[in-house]
């Protein structure tokens, strides 16, 4: 957040060129740059929260918006999430009740997404009573491009086990997948993708002593950090 003594003097800069008067707009705001904003007599508003505009008149809430930091990465959760509302095309306003019970998550751990969407701006959260709801900001188009730098490999680890009987259930993952949807020919042995909890609770392989990728038994294992359905 830029200091006060900085947004006032690219104010006078604009002044210089400009007419009529200059108003600082910004989405959030501490209360310690508040104080000093009004102290440099800038004028300013937070839209829907805060306004000083000496010019106009003064409406202050003492309760402000949070400074969200954006993340280097997303958790698994929100990738999860952001991924989820891009194939089921959501258009209504989601809560974090809701879409803890679709994703199997707990609504605790969709607070932080809800908080990790605002932070990194892909998502617009708004307050009805004491329920948060959350709507993505654009069409489907602009939220995956601006998704991209946050996006990481769910992937966790890659192995091979020997192919147990019965063929063990999964989803198609890795060039197989690929095969599937493209002309490129299959790898030579099947390419499965599971999440991690489900991995570490099957019975059925309790050998996971890894294999030689050569061999024409072995199953290729990718661990996700999410459900991969």
């Amino acid at each position: 957040e830029p200091a006060a003594g900085v947004i006032r003097k690219h104010i006078t800069q604009v002044q210089a060129k400009w007419p009529a008067d200059v108003v600082y707009v910004r989405g959030r705001l501490t209360p310690y740059n508040r104080k000093r904003l009004v102290e440099q007599k800038v004028p300013f508003v937070v839209p829907g929260n805060q306004m000083y505009l000496p010019m106009l008149g003064v409406d202050f809430r003492e309760h402000f918006r949070r400074l969200l930091a954006a993340p280097a990465s997303f958790s698994p959760a929100t990738q999860a999430m952001v991924i989820h509302w891009l194939l089921k095309g959501i258009d209504e306003r989601l809560t974090p009740a809701e879409t803890a019970q679709q994703l199997g998550y707990s609504a605790m751990t969709m607070t932080r997404v809800f908080n990790e969407l605002e932070a990194a701006e892909l998502g617009e959260v708004a307050r009805r009573g004491k329920e948060r709801h959350l709507h993505f900001a654009g069409s489907k188009h602009d939220v995956w491009a601006k998704a991209q730098p946050f996006l990481k490999s769910p992937v966790t680890k890659r192995l091979c086990v020997r192919r147990p009987q019965p063929a063990p259930g999964g989803i198609q993952a890795g060039l197989a997948a690929l095969a599937h949807y493209t002309m490129l020919a299959p790898p030579a042995y099947p390419v499965i993708a599971l999440y991690g909890h489900d991995w570490k609770s099957l019975p059925l392989w309790h050998n996971k002593a890894s294999i030689p990728g050569q061999d024409p038994d072995a199953l290729e294992i990718e661990v996700w950090s999410y459900k991969p359905d």
